[in-house]
């Protein structure tokens, strides 16, 4: 079945799930508020399907604002890869009409359905990076392990870039390496960045004066948000989480993960007391207040290549919701802006024990929060999803696309 529709957004990061939610839903609500109608194709875990009171919550928040959702199954691990490369495709295909004008292609995978699209139909597309997600499994090492999956895998990012009508990055690092010929010739067509954005509305101060659950209630809340990867530097947040409880009886450890065992047995096996940790699971509906219960998040990253491209969506999060990153790796951006805002601290190196003492003691120490509110307004300019879809909206514009309707 056809759905009017003028641009079509393909997602493998499922939409039912806090990061589709938040990097997604989020905007695209905002582009439909300015008169441009979307269909969104996502593929969603199977366990979010069956939630089908959520199903029906977002599809109807969606039909309100005029935007069309498609979605199925994803399946996981490298074995799904065609199953769900395919299904992507076939809905993608099947969503286009004659209003079609763009498809918006989130990640490489996105960006392949979008590169056949184009080549089928001559459909134009945004190419909406969200990193350099070839190096980020051969950093992982998976998938690109031999000569010849790397080159294959290259001519199509290659490809995907070439044929692209325009490139969104979530660093000035990404997109000037994309125009500067990272991935061959770059055209004439804009190169910009557009970070991770966060709802300052509902992402806001507020929180922090509401009632806490009984376990953080009067404490002092260290925080690990999101799930568990190969660069974030767990080793190192586990340490810091173990030393700054050993120092201060009224500090905690909050986990808000959908691996909680997994995050547990890390700081078991690092000497972090049990009876001082809390571990949650959250929707992102519930994360602006959860992020008013925690004082200071973890923010210690790998400085792998690939993450140049990368900007964590929990730190426009945590400065809009006045937690303090604590912070190591990632890029230079990123420690840019957590210098930038003020609230929290930052190491250039995790190699010694004196990093760790560094990060301790920021973390004990009594902070007044006269400048959580500083921190925010600094943050708020660059992060904010108001300008994010400001900078959407003159990015679609500058490609011929124009609002055809609004449902404000």
């Amino acid at each position: 079945m056809r759905t009017s529709n003028q641009i079509i957004y393909l997602t493998f990061d499922g939409i039912l799930d806090p990061l589709g939610y938040s990097q997604v839903v989020r905007p695209v609500l905002g582009l439909a508020r300015r008169g441009y109608r979307y269909t969104i194709c996502s593929l969603e875990r199977r366990d979010s399907l069956d939630r089908t009171h959520d199903v029906g919550a977002l599809r109807a928040t969606l039909a309100a604002n005029g935007v069309g959702w498609r979605a199925a199954s994803y399946e996981s691990g490298a074995v799904g890869i065609t199953a769900n490369l395919s299904r992507m495709a076939w809905m993608a295909k099947s969503t286009m009409g004659p209003e079609t004008r763009m498809i918006h292609a989130r990640s490489y995978l996105g960006g392949a359905i979008a590169l056949a699209l184009q080549q089928s139909f001559g459909i134009p597309y945004v190419f909406d990076i969200r990193g350099y997600w070839v190096d980020e499994r051969r950093e992982e090492g998976r998938w690109f392990t031999t000569n010849l999956r790397l080159r294959g895998a290259r001519m199509v990012e290659r490809a995907m870039y070439r044929r692209a009508s325009a490139c969104v990055a979530l660093t000035q690092l990404a997109a000037d390496d994309v125009r500067g010929g990272r991935f061959g010739p770059w055209g004439e067509g804009p190169s910009i960045c557009i970070p991770t954005l966060a709802d300052f509305d509902e992402f806001n101060l507020s929180y922090r004066a509401a009632e806490r659950p009984p376990l953080l209630s009067g404490k002092t809340v260290l925080a690990h948000v999101g799930g568990l990867n190969v660069f974030y530097r767990l080793d190192a947040m586990a340490e810091v989480a173990r030393r700054a409880l050993a120092v201060r009886e009224d500090i905690v450890f909050l986990g808000l993960t959908h691996t909680p065992d997994a995050l547990g047995a890390i700081l078991r096996g690092a000497g972090v007391p049990v009876d001082r940790v809390v571990l949650e699971s959250a929707r992102h509906v519930d994360m602006p207040r959860w992020l008013g219960c925690i004082d200071w998040g973890f923010l210690l990253l790998g400085t792998q290549e690939s993450k140049r491209a990368a900007m964590p969506t929990k730190l426009g999060e945590f400065l809009a919701a006045g937690v303090r990153p604590v912070h190591h790796g990632c890029n230079s951006e990123v420690r840019d802006w957590v210098d930038r805002a003020g609230t929290g601290t930052s190491v250039s190196s995790l190699s010694s024990p004196g990093d760790i003492d560094e990060l301790v003691r920021a973390v004990v120490k009594r902070r007044p929060l006269g400048d959580l509110l500083r921190g925010r307004e600094v943050a708020r300019a660059h992060f904010a999803l108001e300008h994010g879809v400001d900078r959407y909206c003159d990015l679609l514009a500058s490609l011929g696309v124009t609002p055809v309707d609004s449902v404000m």
